[in-house]
């Protein structure tokens, strides 16, 4: 990189554009996820369909994709499986530990109030949990509400109080007495042993239970004497319409379940197994709902003493008596293992369908919430989860948990924001590389780059599907052979990068977009005034985001202008420009040539070199002790002469070499500049570099000085502005500094000498540093021939406005004597000498005026040139007119260009004119993910663009 560009044009480019990167809320977006298989719940499947968000509640479940909203983005899956995100009827999060207080009855107890909505809950969602049951205390007989709530999403806590959990089990017997202390203890107020409570057996508990709706009842009219949450909170219970869970696994509990549900009027929630298939008749005629226990054994170990094995067939019984069943694991196990739970259970007489109704659809409609969650059906919430398989397949996982339309977890093979994967689909697809993909086809692009093309490309799980739907119609993204920023302004010196950096940001520029959504992927970018010795342009993107996306790097396109007076001096000096240029050239050939020479020399010199130290290096240990005793007599004679009076010299206040920081937020980094200055009179040299350049080149200017006001002048001229630069020397060894792109953007900085020179001192051009021990040195940079020296080198083609026959021929004998490539630019008169360009492969960028009247009819120059066989691109010639290029050659095809010609011409030709047919113009793997979707053919004046993506980012709308 030259330190111009590397300094002040890159650094006053980046003044030009500072966009900002708000984000826009995306409220009632509607999006669909496709898989192999989307389960609604254990009954309802479908196949290669898609999954309808909209808010974060399902809309629907559709099979086909011409049954979508239209435009609706698709989120594909590939082969993966969709199901409801898994519904724990039971959990370990609460319901444990001394905050639960020692009272047997203990309605008022919620767990809710003992639930940390922070603690990290990512084990639940890997394990597929999207929704789960807080339970309250566990061994107490009355251990209160229980409570439901999402492992993530907005809306987290479905029911606050849930039913109300009573244990009929021994592990709720003899809970202890409650000692409650007098204040004060007296004579009169004697300290009294604690008052036992209830239960101590089965039968304790139930009369306790019994008599409790009565106590209620009476404690709400105020006969219950003084104030007693348990009982108030019974009540509140009571005249709610939630159900009563009972503990119960054995015979008598089961039974005594069955009588207090009866009594207090509730639905019955059993929780528990060992017993429930002998009761199945009875729990069916109640209308009981079953919380089964499946024995799940992580690893071996004793068991309990009353556990037996359930039968094999423990719950076909139980599901064709119609009781629904929801599966917890068993204690030995995580309740997060459901999945697992579900597997087992099918060997215990469950179908497929009932056990996974039996982890999603039923516990969430045990829990009271099964209108929001626990399937896919319209209205739910979106909870779901990805899998890598049919969901109780020994070798299926989880791969991703949405919620609400979300993706909250992840494993490490569905990282969506490691590669973006987009996939396109349209009826019809024009790759301009073969055949038209007709009756459907599809382009894959990941991380902005085309992966693959054909009637069905690969989906990576995860990747985003846009379908255009019937009628649609996909092509590569349209080039603009040249445009320009709308405020280039005459100059020889122009930077590529400087140029590219215009474009960085373009993404979020609506003067940008608009001819992105155009579909105008990507422009040439030239100055509106050219030189002779050729005014560098470049290839940028319309909707960038970085600037290593926003132009093509490593390539340039160099405008010449040919004829425009005699065409005898035209010719001259043409080939004078050119000669020049080659001249150039092989300075830097020779260059390249001698240090690959040097270089290959060196490794030979290094090891005499090295020996040669060494052979010095003892010699001078050897002398060591004369030279130090010399030494010390010179001094003792030098103490003894007087001191010499140092001539005083004048002290200019520029000259010298000067350094400053330069930094601005629109800089990626501070730049640090050096300036070597020397003055004769008014006349100022400026010789510029930075230690931040890697090349080590420099740029000399020149300049005014003032004496008067102690201010200096610089101008650099380039093809979009001219920079200044203006400093003033307020103290001594300080400047204050100004640059400024006229019209775009300044900084401010400071300046410090760090090194004074001479007023005599003077410099008649700038000082290189030519060591031969650092081999040979790079030629001096020559901005003007820069654009012929990328020529020469292959890295650019030339552009050649030329209009007359005589022109054009000038042009193509000049440049193709040297072997360069160009197009012609314009070429009013280019179809009178076609087979004349035609054989020399001479391409035709044609004029922006693609309509014309000949002889009272409009003719289309563009047509006639294809017509011939000629290689042709089009030219909007400036930015603004980028927008309006795809309409006017739809208009431009009612009078004789054919749309496919076309077509061609405005991606494949192009990309192939500027020798970038490896990188854009087709819908290949390898090339740019510029793409253009249309809900009809491309240029016709009926058509409109759907979507446009640029390096495979889709373009905002407005």
């Amino acid at each position: 990189m030259r330190f111009r560009a590397f300094t002040l044009a890159a650094a006053a480019a980046s003044f030009a554009f500072s966009p900002g990167f708000a984000q826009e809320e995306k409220g009632g977006e509607t999006v669909a996820y496709h898989a192999a298989t989307i389960f609604v719940d254990g009954d309802t499947v479908f196949h290669d369909a898609y999954l309808v968000v909209r808010d974060g509640r399902v809309l629907e479940v559709v099979d086909q994709a011409a049954d979508l909203p239209p435009l609706t983005p698709v989120r594909d899956f590939g082969g993966a499986v969709l199901m409801p995100g898994l519904v724990a009827a039971d959990s370990s999060l609460a319901g444990t530990g001394v905050a639960q207080g020692e009272h047997s009855l203990g309605a008022h107890r919620r767990a809710a109030d003992d639930f940390n909505p922070y603690q990290d809950l990512n084990p639940l969602l890997a394990r597929g949990v999207t929704t789960f049951y807080l339970s309250p205390a566990r061994d107490r007989m009355v251990g209160g509400r229980g409570a439901v709530v999402k492992a993530a999403g907005a809306s987290r806590v479905l029911q606050e109080e849930s039913d109300l959990r009573v244990s009929l089990d021994s592990s709720s017997w003899f809970p202890g007495t409650i000692f409650e202390p007098p204040l004060p203890p007296s004579a009169d107020n004697p300290i009294l042993p604690g008052d036992p409570q209830p239960p101590e057996s089965l039968a304790g508990a139930l009369m306790v239970l019994r008599e409790q709706a009565l106590m209620a009842g009476r404690y709400a009219t105020g006969a219950g004497g003084g104030f007693d949450p348990h009982l108030q909170a019974m009540g509140a219970y009571l005249a709610s319409k939630h159900p009563l869970r009972v503990v119960a696994n054995h015979a008598g509990e089961l039974r005594g379940a069955l009588e207090i549900a009866q009594l207090w009027g509730r639905d019955l929630v059993v929780d528990g197994s060992f017993a429930a298939g002998q009761w199945q008749g009875e729990l069916a005629q109640a209308k009981a709902s079953l919380i089964y226990e499946v024995p799940l054994f992580p690893s071996p170990g004793s068991l309990p003493d009353d556990w037996e094995e359930p039968e094999a067939d423990a719950l076909t019984g139980l599901a064709e008596a119609k009781i629904p069943i929801a599966l917890t694991p068993g204690p030995r196990a995580s309740w997060t293992l459901l999945l697992e739970a579900a597997a087992v259970a099918m060997s215990y007489g469950l179908s497929e369908a009932q056990a996974l109704n039996a982890i999603t659809r039923v516990p969430a409609e045990i829990l009271g919430v099964g209108d929001r969650v626990g399937s896919l059906r319209p209205g739910r919430h979106a909870d779901f989860l990805v899998l890598r398989g049919r969901p109780l397949d020994a070798a299926s996982s989880v791969a991703a948990v949405y919620v609400e339309g979300e993706r909250v977890w992840a494993g490490f093979q569905v990282e969506e924001d490691e590669v973006e994967s987009l996939v396109v689909r349209a009826e019809t697809v024009w790759t301009g590389a073969g055949p038209l993909l007709q009756n459907g086809g599809e382009v894959l692009v990941q991380d902005g780059r085309i992966v693959a093309v054909g009637r069905r490309v690969p989906h990576p799980l995860g990747a985003k599907i846009v379908d255009g739907g019937a009628g649609s119609y996909l092509t590569p993204g349209f080039i603009d052979l040249r445009s320009g920023p709308g405020h280039f302004s005459t100059g020889r010196g122009t930077t590529k990068e400087a140029i590219g950096l215009l474009a960085s940001g373009s993404l979020f520029d609506q003067n940008w977009l608009a001819s992105a959504r155009a579909g105008v992927t990507s422009m040439v970018l030239a100055p509106t005034s050219l030189n002779k010795e050729g005014s560098r342009g470049a290839l940028v993107k319309t909707a960038a985001v970085m600037p290593k996306d926003a132009f093509v790097e490593g390539h340039e396109v160099v405008f010449f202008r040919s004829g425009g007076g005699d065409l005898l001096q035209a010719g001259e000096n043409l080939e004078k420009t050119l000669k020049a240029g080659k001249a150039y050239f092989d300075k830097w050939e020779k260059y390249r040539a001698d240090r690959k020479k040097w270089e290959e020399e060196k490794v030979g010199k290094d090891e005499t070199a090295a020996a040669e130290k060494d052979a010095e290096l003892r010699k001078r240990l050897a002398q060591g002790l004369a030279a130090k005793q010399k030494e010390a007599e010179q001094e003792e004679d030098d103490s003894d002469k007087e001191p010499e009076e140092e001539e005083k010299k004048d002290v200019d206040p520029v000259n010298g070499l000067w350094e400053a920081t330069i930094e601005d937020e629109r800089l990626p980094e501070p730049v640090t500049a050096h300036v070597r200055l020397h003055h004769e009179g008014s006349r100022l040299i400026g010789i510029f570099s930075s230690p931040d350049d890697p090349s080590g080149e420099s740029l000399e200017l020149e300049g005014t000085w003032n004496e008067a006001d102690q201010r200096l002048h610089f101008e650099l001229a380039i093809d979009f502005g001219t920079v200044t630069l203006d400093g003033e020397i307020d103290a001594p060894d300080h400047m204050f500094c100004r640059i400024e792109l006229a019209g775009m953007g300044s900084a401010e900085f400071e300046a410090v000498r760090i090194e004074i020179g001479e007023s005599e001192q003077k410099i008649a051009g700038p000082k290189k540093k030519r060591k031969k021990k650092e081999g040979p040195q790079p030629p001096s940079i020559q901005a003007r021939f820069e654009g012929l020296r990328a020529l020469f080198e292959g890295r650019a083609v030339a552009f050649v406005e030329a209009n007359e026959e005589e022109d054009i021929r000038l042009a193509v004998e000049a440049f193709q004597a040297y072997k360069l490539p160009l197009a012609i630019l314009g070429g009013s008169e280019a179809h009178q000498i076609a087979d004349y360009l035609k054989d020399r492969g001479v391409a035709v960028v044609v004029s922006s005026s693609l309509v014309r009247r000949v002889r009272l009819q409009d003719r289309v120059p563009a047509a006639d040139l294809q017509a011939a066989g000629l290689v042709t691109g089009f030219q909007s010639g400036g930015r603004a007119g980028s927008s309006l290029l795809p309409r006017a050659l739809a208009l431009a095809t009612r009078y004789g260009l054919g749309a496919e010609q076309a077509l061609q011409a405005l991606t494949v030709d192009a990309a192939r004119v500027l020798g970038l047919d490896q990188r854009i113009g087709r819908l290949a793997p390898g090339l740019d993910g510029d793409l253009i979707l249309f809900d009809g053919a491309p240029l016709d004046l009926q058509t409109r663009v759907l979507k446009v993506f640029v390096n495979g980012r889709e373009v905002p709308e407005k």
